[in-house]
């Protein structure tokens, strides 16, 4: 089985420590995209959607601060993990880029392995999540697991599943419900909306829906207050 290699957009504007890091990621079968820039980084960053985004806290133009901060308040990306790459180690200089949402913080110099290491725990993070998310959606009762998962998603993540469950728990017995009707009520485009719901749980729309209503209908039979067909209405 083929696994799909990890899109990484690299920001950083020395360009020798940039090679180096792009060589080294190469090596392990990532992609890499780069950019000498927080400008031209985050225009690169939109055309290609990468997993993890490795941005340089001096640049000119656009800093790695400002660069995360536009990342993490669009409510189409803020999913995408940001590792900062700085020279600074003092306290305040970190505590700026955890405020504007950073996930990581690497201190140069370190080694490109180090890197790696941290990418590679980043996605595998991201799978356990998309999986814990799928299991328990629409399960009422599941509620103390799916907080704690829910815990390590960005406040915009969270505001979007909390509105998107709510309007399926409102019209659950609603067979027309689809990807067109549901992006318009969260204000998605189509593709985003798609992208979206892939990015947090690794399901289709469709498949995501299938699986609230399958685990809601599971939850109601346990509770043996209605019957198989009235369930079934719902």
């Amino acid at each position: 089985m083929t696994m799909e290699r990890i899109n990484v957009l690299l920001v950083e504007d020395e360009t020798n420590l940039a090679l180096i890091i792009k060589d080294t990621l190469e090596g392990q079968d990532f992609n890499i995209h780069t950019a000498s820039n927080g400008e031209e980084g985050l225009r690169l960053f939109f055309d290609i959607r990468p997993d993890v985004l490795v941005a340089d806290v001096m640049m000119p133009r656009m800093d790695g601060y400002e660069l995360c901060s536009e990342v993490k308040k669009n409510k189409d990306i803020c999913h995408i993990p940001v590792i900062l790459l700085t020279a600074k180690v003092m306290d305040e200089e970190q505590i700026r880029g955890y405020d504007q949402g950073a996930d990581m913080y690497l201190s140069k110099p370190f080694n490109p392995s180090v890197l790696i290491s941290i990418v590679n725990r980043m996605m595998a993070k991201q799978d356990k999540l998309k999986v814990l998310l799928i299991s328990a959606c629409g399960a009422q009762d599941s509620v103390p697991a799916e907080k704690d998962v829910r815990l390590e998603l960005s406040p915009l993540d969270r505001k979007f599943l909390d509105k998107l469950y709510k309007y399926i728990e409102d019209n659950i017995p609603n067979d027309d419900i689809n990807i067109n009707i549901l992006s318009r009520e969260l204000g998605y485009s189509r593709a985003n909306f798609y992208r979206k719901i892939k990015a947090l749980t690794g399901a289709t729309p469709n498949d995501l829906l299938k699986t609230y209503r399958l685990n809601r209908a599971a939850e109601l039979i346990l509770t043996r207050e209605y019957t198989l067909g009235e369930i079934s209405e719902m």
